[in-house]
């Protein structure tokens, strides 16, 4: 029997030498690539810190998503975390902070969505607020403002453009 072996043994493939070995080197790796994988992607969205949340509302969805980025002087410390409707079709905002940030949150904050650069992507900002003021609590609500869109500001400028275009036509008729 321990003939059979060692015959079986001297009649392996070379190839094949090394193979439980490489298998093995392999699937720890993978396991490694996995493992580090999770802890960047983890670290990168503040998955292992502790959170607070905090909420907002607005008229309407437009510009909001969820996982936009929510900054406070200009340093991301959070992302939206769901959007909702409420009773009266009004927009909820869940916003999740990394809990080392909510010092600077105060009752007279705002949160404002920005647009980052000319074509820049959206962002909530977070004004800082007094350190006079309290602090805002878990889960409650932030006043929440919109700045004006470059689609609002060309808008109004048209209304203006139109207003003079029409009394410059009055001005030709009249001449």
């Amino acid at each position: 029997l321990v003939e059979g072996a060692n015959r079986m043994k001297m009649e392996q493939d070379p190839r094949f030498k090394h193979l439980e070995a490489l298998v093995g080197a392999f699937v720890i790796g993978a396991f490694l690539a996995i493992v580090g994988a999770v802890f960047y992607f983890g670290t990168d969205v503040d998955l292992f810190g502790k959170k607070y949340f905090l909420r907002f509302k607005s008229e309407t969805g437009t510009g909001l998503s969820e996982g936009m980025p929510v900054k406070l002087s200009g340093f991301l410390i959070g992302r939206i975390q769901k959007i909702t409707l409420d009773d009266r079709a009004r927009v909820i905002v869940r916003i999740r902070i990394g809990e080392e940030y909510s010092k600077w949150i105060r009752a007279d904050s705002v949160a404002t969505l920005l647009q980052e650069g000319l074509i820049g992507a959206s962002i909530i900002d977070i004004s800082v607020g007094s350190p006079d003021r309290p602090p805002l609590e878990e889960d409650q609500f932030i006043p929440f403002q919109e700045q004006e869109t470059v689609t609002d500001i060309a808008l109004g400028l048209r209304e203006s453009v139109d207003n003079v275009l029409t009394e410059v036509h009055k001005t030709i008729s009249y001449i």
